[in-house]
């Protein structure tokens, strides 16, 4: 799976992305080679940049934000979520004319999510669209997000991983908006990918109730003002539940592997997002033998 955290584009009009789509292509029939008989898949968000400023809905666009932005805990209307999405009309005909995949499910633009099988498993990735809110120039702090899309929507068989795709790290939202949104993906996601600051970045951030959600902040592919190029690489191992991360920076003449993880490592899925998870009162219960045993070495049998 291929992953494109946002700003594919520099300013979100049809001769960029018909640029990329090249360039591509290219790389997408190049991995095929290699990865032979594995299916290849392209998912992506919208950035900042991949906004047309320009459009013709602009005006009334900032509008509708500023209305979203006093009632951002309603539900969101989606024929708004939908104006306001407009700006980015050539990022999402790229997407669609580059994307193997349909979503499964989606909100005006603003989420949409996909489901991968992978074996007889399957791999969920859910995309939140935070630059249907982005303006020229942003703040941070002061973006918004609905929080109204912030739900977890029943999926049988559960997904074996879950995997988020945002373009914004969460310090660029207004105060409740970065906690709503954090927490709702921490809570459902094992992996989190990002974009946007132009600094690739790798941890995992492990909660005292049991989440434990890994991060990758991507880099920058082209820097226009220097020679800054890399992107990242995540292998996940479902059967053994490992994983391996990679970075890839540009050096002159090709792109040096460096190896974050240092082999393989085992990842562990945080509670909430188990299938089923006993009660430690139930866990007791199984475990009493029914019965008055004692021993001194061990009070409880």
């Amino acid at each position: 799976v291929v992953v494109l955290s946002g700003d594919v584009a520099f300013s979100g009009r049809k001769e960029e992305y018909e640029i990329v789509s090249v360039n591509l292509k290219a790389m997408l029939a190049d991995i095929a080679a290699e990865l032979k008989n594995i299916p290849i898949h392209l998912i992506g968000v919208p950035g900042n940049h991949d906004c047309d400023f320009k459009h013709p809905i602009t005006g009334a666009r900032k509008l509708l934000l500023e209305g979203l932005a006093r009632s951002s805990r309603e539900k969101a209307d989606e024929n708004t979520l939908g104006i306001c999405c407009q700006v980015q009309d050539e990022f999402f005909k790229f997407l669609d004319q580059n994307e193997t995949l349909k979503p499964a499910f989606g909100v005006a633009r603003a989420y949409y999510d996909y489901l991968i099988p992978v074996g007889s498993a399957q791999v969920l990735f859910r995309c939140f669209n935070t630059a249907f809110s982005s303006t020229n120039p942003e703040v941070a702090g002061q973006m918004i997000y609905p929080v109204s899309l912030l739900q977890e929507r029943a999926i049988a068989p559960a997904p074996t991983y879950t995997v988020a795709i945002l373009h914004h790290p969460y310090n660029w939202f207004a105060p409740i908006i970065k906690r709503a949104l954090s927490e709702h993906a921490e809570s459902t996601c094992d992996l989190i990918f990002t974009g946007h600051e132009h600094a690739t970045a790798y941890y995992k951030k492990e909660a005292f109730s049991g989440l434990v959600t890994n991060y990758i902040e991507g880099a920058v592919f082209q820097e226009h003002s220097a020679d800054a190029c890399g992107f990242n690489v995540a292998l996940v191992d479902l059967e053994a539940s490992q994983e391996r991360l990679y970075s890839f920076e540009w050096d002159g003449d090709h792109f040096a592997e460096g190896e974050i993880t240092n082999g393989w490592q085992p990842f562990r899925r945080s509670k909430s997002r188990r299938e089923f998870e006993l009660a430690d009162a139930m866990i007791e219960r199984l475990q009493d033998p029914g019965a008055t045993f004692s021993h001194p070495a061990k009070p409880n049998l």
